[in-house]
This record gives C-alpha cells, structure tokens and sequence, in this order.
C-alpha cells in the first residue's frame, strides 16, 4: 500500500512540475530572444558617403562599407529615413557614420551622423 500511495505521489509531483514548466517556458523563451536580439546602442554605425538627398521623397542614397548586421557588402544604395529632419545634415559629399534597419524589404536610417 506504502508503494502504491508513494507511485501516486511521485506521478502528482511529475505532472505539477511539468505543468509549471510549461507555463513558464514560453516566457524564458521570450527572454532568450529578447536577449540575444542586438540592440541599437549595441549595434555597430556603418560608414559611407552622402552620394544624393531627396528631400521630398525623404530619401538617401549613400556609398557605404560592409554593413555586418543585416549580412550587407559595400556598396551605393538609396534608404528611406526614419526623421527626415536628419537630411539636414547629409550634404552631398559628406562622410558619415549611419545605423540602418530593416523591416520587411525596406531599409531606414534611423541615426546619421557626421564622421569625424
């Protein structure tokens, strides 16, 4: 009787566990990717030359290095901006540091910044 009522117990205490650990999982797993996702202030500024500014289509065309964090060769590409008061400071000509993000099949500038 000793066995079957410590079996019995055993089972309760597995399914409480596994029950817990089912409700937390997901949100440890949120955390996870949350955590490894690099962030702004973690991310490196690319590097390149202002090439043209378009003003009324708020847009950048910049000749720029390799870009590691979306997997980006150098080379010349037009961005959209994310304030478009940032153009302001983009003269054609001018070499800048710049961060770039991508949503869907969009590039933004969301920082620039004039090189020193």
């Amino acid at each position: 009787m000793k066995i079957a009522q410590s079996i019995a117990t055993l089972a309760l205490c597995i399914c409480a566990s596994a029950t817990l650990l089912a409700q937390t999982q997901p949100a440890a797993q949120a955390a996870v990717k949350a955590s490894s996702a690099p962030s702004a202030a973690a991310q490196e500024l690319a590097t390149g030359e202002v090439l043209k500014v378009y003003l009324k289509e708020k847009k950048i065309v910049l000749k720029h290095g390799p870009i590691p964090s979306l997997g980006m060769s150098s080379m010349t590409m037009d961005y959209g901006v994310a304030d478009p008061k940032m153009l302001a400071l983009a003269k054609p000509g001018a070499k800048v540091r710049f961060m770039v993000v991508q949503v869907d099949d969009e590039y933004t500038v969301t920082h620039i910044e004039l090189a020193k």
